[in-house]
């Protein structure tokens, strides 16, 4: 389903498609841990944020909401 997901996006990946497939493995690796299904926009959004600023190469990264 993922690699679907990529393909259907390929033309228009802003994060690099290797970026983007790590932090789909540890979204869904955060809801089954919690027992979810889905997040709530702004859970999502803090989520995002800290996975962003946990890489110390955070600094080379532009993100805006």
């Amino acid at each position: 389903m993922v690699e679907q997901w990529l393909r259907r996006d390929d033309p228009k990946h802003r994060p690099k498609r290797e970026h983007k497939l790590l932090l789909m493995e540890r979204l869904a690796h955060r809801l089954r841990s919690t027992g979810r299904s889905s997040l709530a926009y702004q859970d999502l959004e803090d989520w995002l944020v800290d996975q962003l600023l946990a890489d110390p190469r955070s600094e080379r990264i532009e993100y805006s909401a």
